[in-house]
This record gives structure tokens, sequence and C-alpha cells, in this order.
């Protein structure tokens, strides 16, 4: 006779999370970052990264992902930023665009990056390129 199920309650309040843990390789899951932008447009960073309207690489340069932002403005440089994970953190690293790039970090004032700087950027700081901006979220 086969066993009889067990009713086990639920937790409403468990139900939304996911518990992430070790793969069973050993390798823990990669990070990313999500970067929503004013438009509505997302944009998702897995790893080295140049952001802009038309994104390129330097002359032996590699990076994992040219991310297209959509500016009909023209506000945005073609490669604005280089975007970086590094220890499961973000860095943002202003490639001299023509507009610059602000960052204002959860609870902060605004900064106005130098570029050719990395800074690091936290989940939800606002960063603004030309006249677009984007909030940084963790995860995809």
């Amino acid at each position: 006779m086969p066993a009889s199920a067990i009713a086990v309650p639920v937790d409403d309040e468990d139900l939304e999370e996911t518990m992430i843990s070790a793969s069973r390789s050993g390798v823990a899951p990669k990070v990313v970052f999500t970067l929503q932008f004013s438009t509505g447009q997302e944009l998702t960073v897995v790893g080295h990264s140049l952001l802009g309207r038309n994104p390129k690489t330097n002359q032996g340069e590699s990076v994992e992902n040219l991310l297209v932002v959509i500016d009909p403005a023209r506000s945005v440089s073609k490669t604005h930023l280089e975007v970086n994970i590094i220890d499961g953190k973000l860095w943002i690293t202003d490639r001299h665009s023509g507009n610059g790039t602000r960052v204002r970090l959860h609870n902060a004032p605004e900064t106005e990056l130098t570029p050719g700087q990395a800074v690091e950027v936290a989940a939800r700081s606002r960063v603004e390129i030309g006249n677009e901006f984007f909030i940084v979220l963790e995860g995809a």
C-alpha cells in the first residue's frame, strides 16, 4: 500500500524568494546586474561590456558584450561606458563621453565621473548618461 501524502503548511512570505545554493560543480552562480532605463529599456550585464548608442571596441580590446542604448536624441555617446563585474560588484568607467556620466549612489549626492576612472556602483544607484538615466538592479 502506498504511503499517504502529508500536508505541509505553505509560508506565503517565502513564495517570492528563491534560495541560491552552490552548484554541484562547486562554481558559484554568475553575478548579473540589470540596468533599467528611464525609457523602459532593460539591459543585462553579465560580464565585461561596453555600453552606448553604437558601442565598439578599440583595436586589440575585447569584451564579452556590446550593450546598445536606444537614444533617438543622440545624447548618449557611441561608446559611453565600460561596464564590468569584478568580485560580484558592478564597476563603470566613463569612456571620455561627450556629455559625461553622473552617478547618484542610493541616498547620496550626485557625483560626476572622471573619464577613465572606474567607480563601483551599488544596486539602486542612478546613473545619468547624456539625457538618459538608468537604475542598477542586482539580478536578471
